[in-house]
């Protein structure tokens, strides 16, 4: 009996783990979306003319968080399509 009990807990453990596995997989594939998806907003909002722009403006052109504006600035900086400069206080951005 004790075995058998044991037995199910081991299956329900692996499937349970499974599940888990899968979400883990898709939850970072929605967060690669949705950052690829900012980091499009990002370079839009800096494919005007060419200036340096800085981070306060960029959040207001794309209504992101600071979290998703820097998190699309990696994505864009890996991808080797932008520079970020630090003057003072401030960040700015501009494509490369």
């Amino acid at each position: 009996m004790k075995l058998l009990y044991n037995l199910k807990y081991c299956t329900f453990a692996i499937v349970k783990n499974e599940i888990n596995t899968k979400l883990t997989i898709q939850n970072r594939l929605n967060m690669q979306n949705k950052v690829g998806t900012n980091a499009g907003l990002v370079w839009q909002a800096l494919n005007g003319d060419g200036k340096a722009v800085e981070v306060k403006d960029l959040k207001k052109q794309t209504k992101l968080t600071d979290k998703e504006i820097y998190a699309a600035f990696g994505w864009l900086l890996r991808e080797g399509k932008i520079s970020v400069e630090e003057k003072g206080k401030e960040v700015f951005a501009s494509l490369i």
